[in-house]
């Protein structure tokens, strides 16, 4: 290399990201910190195949190593997010189920419910090797911002189209207690499983073999869900077997404290498939799915006819079902070879996939804009079957396109903060 072209090396979310300085072409470095994802620039545009981004990642046109799957992951956890927000918003709760429709939407609502542990089990298998470091404390700055962006959205929809009367008071401190956005509290439980990840990594890894860090897993489970699906029963009342909607008293059989700690386990089962996988062909994969699916949307009609939907402890994030199903959906998502995505869709699939927090976010505006009006027109819970399809869609685009408006104006307020640094830098 000539002594007027350098190399200058950032790593960036674990990939080396070359950026090659050629004299007049460039402008300069100001720094870059020693494995710290954050690095400021002021370069020019030198080809085609580097891209200016001032924020937290630089990006080029090649995605380097970057699995679509992932990609297709998140995305579609998104969707079941959409899905299972369906049935908050038709009132599907307070109708018995007690007809076709109603059956095969009680099956979609326990398929749904796998939406966020796949986004936790997906946070596993992309930490798994995150050690304590700025670089990774800092890499949660993005997040943050668009959660701030997400939250103001979400108070000039309160403010501006339900005239609820939120102060701006209230909003800031609706922010720091996750309330502003409806649907902030994952929010709330990322950040201390952010904080923590580091730490979880070294209890997994350091474990001596994959039989330990098995035994850690099936602990975890038998803690936090196990006790979902053995802790509903009532052996005092044979009947109750019969028709268990009519009774809801029940005989804990194990302990069930540690069920508010699933997160952990769902990120332990991230960190297994990671490093171990399912350890099952994708065929067997696929038909277990389908088994488990129909067994578990089953089981919850059997819990709740003639009644309205039975929301017991197996239907909560943490419940067994949602274990079983996000891990089986997750590792057949993985299962698709990249080699059979076409690579014109790497980058659109990258593109949704970084959107898909600030549409999580955001999809409570159009949840509640959409349901409300086309609401008025939809008969009965029953009717809403052939809705579905339509109004998922809907929202999930929208949610969609509006975080996209969120990550400009963040990459925008980013590039003058990063404009501003070097002029007073200069």
């Amino acid at each position: 290399m000539s002594g007027s072209e350098s190399q200058l090396v950032c790593e960036a979310d674990g990939e080396s990201l070359m950026v090659h300085q050629k004299a007049g072409n460039f402008g300069y470095l100001l720094f870059c910190f020693d494995n710290f994802s954050i690095a400021f620039f002021a370069l020019k545009k030198y080809n085609k195949d580097i891209l200016i981004l001032y924020g937290v990642t630089l990006m080029t046109d090649k995605i380097k190593g970057r699995s679509p799957n992932l990609d297709i992951i998140r995305i579609f956890a998104l969707f079941c997010v959409v899905g299972v927000h369906f049935f908050v918003h038709t009132n599907f709760y307070a109708y018995p189920i007690d007809c076709t429709n109603m059956y095969i939407m009680t099956v979609l609502r326990s398929f749904f419910a796998i939406c966020v542990p796949l986004f936790i089990i997906l946070t596993g298998y992309l930490m798994k090797n995150k050690t304590l470091s700025a670089k990774f404390y800092m890499s949660i700055v993005k997040t943050l911002c668009i959660y701030l962006l997400a939250s103001f959205a979400n108070y000039i929809y309160r403010i501006a189209v339900i005239k609820d009367g939120m102060s701006v008071l209230s909003m800031l401190t609706g922010i720091l207690n996750f309330t502003t956005a409806e649907y902030a509290w994952y929010v709330e439980m990322y950040i201390g499983l952010f904080l923590l990840i580091p730490f979880l990594n070294l209890i997994y890894n350091n474990l001596q073999s994959k039989t330990h860090k098995l035994v850690l897993i099936i602990t975890l489970i038998a803690l936090t869900s196990a006790p979902s699906v053995l802790n509903v029963w009532n052996f005092a009342a044979p009947s109750s077997f019969l028709l268990p909607s009519a009774n809801t008293h029940y005989i804990n059989l194990i302990p069930d404290w540690w069920c508010g700690i699933y997160p952990v386990t769902y990120y332990f089962i991230g960190c297994w498939l990671r490093e171990y996988g399912i350890g099952i062909s994708c065929r067997k994969n696929a038909v277990l799915l389908a088994v488990s699916v129909i067994f578990w949307g089953m089981f919850n009609i059997y819990r709740s006819y003639p009644s309205a939907f039975s929301a017991g402890p197996w239907i909560e994030w943490y419940g067994l079902p949602q274990v079983i199903n996000a891990t089986l959906v997750f590792s057949l998502l993985l299962c698709i070879k990249a080699d059979n995505v076409p690579k014109s869709l790497h980058r659109p699939l990258k593109v949704l996939s970084d959107l898909t927090f600030g549409a999580y976010l955001m999809s409570w505006v159009f949840d509640h804009f959409f349901y409300t009006h086309i609401g008025r027109i939809v008969p009965d819970m029953a009717a809403w079957l052939k809705w579905m399809p339509l109004m998922i869609a809907l929202t999930f685009v929208c949610s969609l396109a509006a975080s996209f408006v969120l990550n400009v104006i963040y990459n925008v307020c980013y590039k003058a903060f990063v404009k501003c640094f070097v002029k007073k830098s200069a």
